[in-house]
């Protein structure tokens, strides 16, 4: 058998014709991983790149279109996951065809490489968004007055893009449940931002040709048309023990409140519960084993696994929760008034009073003398999850 492309080709070869950094590789590597694990019989993995515009999240996502078993969607309407549309004439026939796209994505990768409309439209991003959340545990079985209960199996990984117009809708997302793991990207820098520039601008006409090798590459790599499915990766005792403790620290830095229409806390801290986020985790850094030919999860994946845990919260709370235990690191006993905190973070007076009164009902920061600090629950579940090193090194 013929000896298939290794995860260093790939990269190799994006280099010749792309500006490639750490970032860049990175997605590559999810990206791949999502892909491998869909063959396997690790838990299901909805991962979501997301970013800034440009900042190359549609480049990478786009490289898996048109290879066996994915389903690439740009968009959808509401209903159009389950659907319960049915043609004129009311026989039998009619009835049993059903338009539901989710029965087209059962068993493949569904890449979606701008998911930034799809959250967004009000309405219709609501009910999408609700129907992805229903199908994540292989079913939905759902009413509909003129077909009748509309069955759907459907078993399926998702690959997808955004920017971060997501954070509008991730303390919703926490609240009922959330379903995808994220990866976020720092913007590049002014010197790494002229350097693509000017790489595209260099291999402008050659760009479709080097895609499209670029995918030849990648297809034969994921093995698509033989059918193999991949060796599952070992994973020890304590890399499994660390990624139980890596969903504890995410579940308690994203959990949150209810508030009433007016702002106000009506239910205290609705903690989440961390079983789902661990066995995507586990995914996950399986799958970044995978990509490199390893047959054991590596302390490289672990890393991939805990930069997934610190951007699958808000934004602003993986920067809040960063800030306040560098800064107890560094020794500075001072912490922070509120004030500190709107010229940090930029944002009005009543945002920052609404985001310590919910770090502080968490328990994520302590009150010491009219200074906030990093409470001694956060600090546990940093050291327990050994994220320490993680957020120092945190960028963007």
């Amino acid at each position: 058998m013929p000896q298939l492309p290794s995860m260093e080709n790939i990269i190799e070869h994006m280099r010749t014709f792309l500006f490639v950094n750490p970032v860049v590789v990175r997605n590559l590597e999810v990206c791949i991983a999502t892909q491998l694990t869909r063959r396997t019989t690790l838990p299901r993995l909805w991962l979501m790149i997301v970013g800034s515009p440009s900042v190359g999240k549609s480049l990478v996502l786009d490289l898996f279109e048109g290879l066996d078993d994915t389903f690439y969607m740009d968009d959808a309407t509401g209903n159009a996951l389950v659907s319960g549309f049915r043609e004129d004439g009311g026989n039998i026939e009619a009835k049993e065809k059903n338009y539901s796209i989710a029965r087209a994505m059962n068993k493949k990768s569904v890449i979606m490489s701008d998911m930034t409309l799809a959250i967004t439209k009000g309405d219709s991003s609501s009910t999408l968004m609700s129907q992805l959340r229903l199908l994540y545990d292989g079913r939905l079985n759902k009413g509909y007055g003129n077909q009748g209960m509309v069955d759907i199996k459907a078993n399926f990984n998702i690959l997808g893009g955004c920017t971060y117009a997501i954070d509008k809708v991730l303390a919703d997302q926490s609240l009922l449940g959330e379903r995808f793991l994220y990866i976020k990207c720092p913007d590049f820098t002014n010197e790494e931002s002229f350097e693509i520039t000017q790489r595209k601008l260099e291999v402008h006409s050659e760009g479709a040709a080097h895609m499209r090798e670029l995918r030849r590459i990648l297809g034969v790599m994921l093995n698509e048309k033989t059918g193999i499915k991949p060796r599952i990766p070992t994973t020890n005792k304590d890399q499994r023990r660390l990624l139980g403790r890596l969903g504890m620290f995410i579940a308690f830095c994203r959990s949150s409140p209810i508030r009433d229409s007016r702002g106000n806390i009506v239910v205290n801290g609705q903690l989440e519960q961390p079983a789902r986020v661990v066995e995507q985790l586990l995914s996950l850094c399986s799958g970044v084993a995978m990509c490199y030919g390893r047959q054991e999860v590596s302390d490289y994946d672990i890393e991939v696994a805990k930069h997934a845990a610190l951007s699958s919260m808000p934004s602003i709370r993986r920067s809040f929760v960063t800030l306040f235990h560098n800064n107890t690191i560094t020794g500075n006993k001072k912490g922070f008034i509120k004030k500190d905190l709107e010229r940090i973070f930029r944002m009005k007076a009543i945002d920052v009073t609404r985001l310590v009164e919910t770090m502080h009902q968490l328990d994520v920061i302590k009150e010491n003398n009219h200074r906030w600090h990093m409470s001694e629950t956060l600090q546990k579940y940093v050291t327990d999850a050994d994220m320490s090193q993680t957020l120092i090194n945190e960028r963007g």
